[in-house]
């Protein structure tokens, strides 16, 4: 089949030089192996992809001959999907010689892949001064990069995951190399060589204590950005219920700003989970700014309600002031009289609708209120 594209950039450059041709497709699964026919000796190394390159869980890899299991691994996927294993050694795996066909199979996810290689027998290759340095460089270059790890393992410090990712990739270019090695070929071993010493060198500059320190620094402002986030979030979610409780308890009206803010705010808590801290900050400015318009118009309602309800409470006092005056001027005068007690009625209907906020029926009551008292007044003028 040959080499898949999607396989992603790490597996692209792994095996430029030297794929397999026995590349099987699954569904959510590849696998190949970085040559179709191995000399007797050399170290296997699988590689493929997966699909789903948010699902880190590790890939199960296997190398089996018949009914004999020659080697297992369980690799992790890159963030890419790829992944790639350390060179597996299947000397003397099974009955016979240790040519023969191989089988593959990765499983991941509920998904299995499989692939197939061959081994022949060993050829004899002429040693030269060429072939002994590219193996040594690239052995030592590998020795230094695992002293590092190591160290920093004993240390209980995390391994950067880039630092990981060169480290796997130089691994596996070494281990191409080695094999080049193996066969005589200079010109392969070379190249192989010259692509695994760059990502040696990349693992050691990322795991150096000066990247390192500031890899830390990072982690930790990212640390205390979340959390400060969070509880912007949190001071921001507690105004948003006071003015909701705010606005049912007084009658209020701001329905089309609150929903906008809920949204706002149920944005926000999904971004901060996600650690998307940038976009939640900004979903948290558009929310800061609108409950700060909301508070502004739920005060202005607030203040336009108690100046009507003043206004209408002073009206309904003058008017009672006056009904009282007219009723000491109605004395001996019926018609006037009845007038008069009917104006109390409707004062103090008028003072009930402003208790219940209906303050269009106040108005109306006290409009009728005025209007008989005025009837009264003139009643009482004609009588003297």
């Amino acid at each position: 089949m040959g080499w898949v594209r999607t396989a992603g950039i790490a597996l692209a450059l792994a095996f430029v030089a030297s794929m397999s041709a026995a590349t099987v497709h699954a569904q959510s699964l590849y696998v190949t192996t970085s040559k179709g026919v191995y000399d007797s000796g050399e170290r296997v190394v699988v590689a493929g992809t997966v699909f789903d390159a948010e699902d880190r869980r590790p890939v199960l890899v296997k190398i089996i001959r018949g009914e004999d299991e020659c080697a297992k691994q369980n690799v992790r996927p890159l963030r890419d999907g790829s992944f790639f294993s350390r060179p597996m050694i299947i000397s003397g795996c099974g009955s016979g010689s240790g040519s023969g066909d191989f089988n593959v199979t990765a499983t991941h996810a509920g998904a299995t892949a499989s692939s197939s290689f061959a081994v022949e027998g060993t050829q004899q290759v002429a040693d030269s001064f060429e072939l002994r340095a590219i193996k040594a460089s690239v052995t030592q270059a590998q020795d230094v990069v695992n002293a590092r790890m190591r160290e920093m393992l004993d240390a209980n410090l995390a391994i950067p995951e880039r630092a990981a990712e060169a480290y796997g990739k130089g691994v596996v270019e070494a281990s191409i190399a080695l094999q080049g090695v193996e066969r005589g070929d200079a010109e392969a071993a070379g190249e192989h060589r010259t692509v695994a010493l760059a990502h040696f060198r990349e693992a050691l500059d990322l795991l150096s204590p000066e990247r390192l320190s500031a890899v830390t620094e990072d982690i930790r402002e990212e640390q205390t950005r979340v959390y400060a986030t969070g509880e912007w979030f949190g001071r921001l979610q507690d105004l948003f219920k006071r003015l909701v409780d705010l606005a049912d308890k007084n009658g209020l009206g701001a329905d089309q700003e609150f929903s906008q803010i809920q949204g706002l705010l149920a944005e926000a808590r999904q971004l901060i989970s996600e650690k998307k801290t940038d976009s939640a900050e900004e979903s948290l400015r558009s929310a800061d700014r609108l409950l700060e318009a909301t508070r502004k118009k739920l005060i202005q309602q607030a203040e336009g309600e108690d100046s009507h309800v003043q206004a209408l409470s002073s009206a309904a006092d003058r008017l009672e002031s006056s009904a009282r005056t007219l009723r000491e001027d109605a004395a001996g005068v019926p018609r006037a009289l009845v007038k008069v007690n009917a104006s109390f009625v409707l004062i103090n209907g008028a003072r009930v609708s402003i208790a219940d906020g209906d303050y269009d029926s106040a108005k109306g009551s006290l409009d009728s209120a005025l209007k008989i008292l005025e009837q009264a007044k003139r009643i009482i003028e004609s009588s003297r």
